[in-house]
């Protein structure tokens, strides 16, 4: 294990993500059930300033879904990462991230 990358802080920040209210519904309301569609005009009703953050290498979900998501949120702010297959943000719980 890499004690610089897998510090108390990220391993804190992961609990407290895992213990959020709805996180287990969230996480297993797919598994039962068939997978359904979503409208992605929904995305363009979002006023939330938004950013979202993708791995060119994630092998679960292709980087076209997170440059599409981007596209359909209007004012979205898309930063991939090039080496990075997901959750990047991990390897800093408080940041600082490329904006």
């Amino acid at each position: 294990m890499d004690e610089t990358i897998v510090t108390p802080a990220l391993v804190d920040r992961y609990v407290e993500l895992a213990l959020a209210p709805g996180h287990r519904a969230i996480l297993t309301s797919g598994r039962d059930g068939p997978q359904r569609r979503i409208d992605k005009s929904v995305f363009g009703t979002i006023k939330t300033p938004t950013l979202v953050m993708h791995g060119e290498a994630d092998t679960v979900i292709d980087v076209s879904a997170g440059r599409g998501l981007a596209s359909a949120i209007p004012g979205a702010k898309l930063i991939t990462y090039l080496a990075s297959a997901t959750c990047r943000w991990s390897r800093s719980p408080t940041g600082p991230w490329p904006i």
